[in-house]
């Protein structure tokens, strides 16, 4: 398995802002938006581990000593990552320690799509194994210490306009962000599990 995302909550990045967006305004999360919390819940759980069946890395070094990744495949159940990249050669420094870019689309199929289909995070666009594309991103760092911050970010900012919805008021029926603080206890609390649960996802 590989794991892409890592604790994140700092109010200097998009995903820590749009976290605590999300907690200030948990009490106002029911119904619909709480489902929408519960998904990007759901969506970070499964990118922080992520399980796949097959590798593909194609190889092959250029007479600058560059090393070229002409196609990076892992492909799971339920999620593909498809991409390409390069390693710059550094005279002196290892191989697993020279500068990695590469730039990869994650794309999903069944209940994954569907997921990212609610939050506002997939295409159109399928591929002939029945995967759809959501969103690509750039990884950097190293080959022994990739970068994923871009990932990161992508579902922060995900969580940041989920969160900038519910505080500017409407819930859909008309009812206004100060109509919405009198729900019920039962409610909010089940908004605030949600968001719990987001934030120890993310811290684990």
């Amino acid at each position: 398995s590989l794991r892409m995302l890592s604790a994140a909550t700092g109010g200097g990045n998009e995903v820590g802002q749009g976290l605590q967006l999300l907690s200030g305004l948990a009490g106002l999360a029911t119904g619909g938006e709480n489902k929408k919390v519960q998904t990007i819940n759901e969506l970070i759980s499964l990118l922080q581990q992520l399980d796949y069946n097959s590798m593909t890395v194609d190889v092959n070094r250029g007479e600058d000593l560059n090393i070229n990744l002409s196609k990076i495949a892992l492909v799971g159940n339920q999620i593909k990552l498809d991409g390409s990249g390069a390693v710059t050669y550094v005279a002196g420094t290892p191989i697993p320690k020279q500068p990695l870019k590469a730039e990869m689309l994650l794309l999903a199929k069944g209940s994954t799509a569907e997921m990212f289909k609610e939050v506002n995070m997939l295409t159109d666009v399928q591929d002939s194994d029945g995967f759809t594309q959501a969103f690509r991103f750039p990884i950097t760092g190293t080959l022994s210490s990739p970068n994923y911050d871009k990932l990161q970010e992508r579902l922060g900012k995900a969580a940041l306009d989920f969160a900038q919805s519910l505080g500017n008021g409407s819930s859909g029926d008309g009812t206004t962000a100060t109509d919405g603080q009198q729900q019920d206890t039962k409610e909010q609390n089940a908004g605030q599990k949600a968001i719990n649960s987001l934030f120890n996802n993310l811290l684990k």
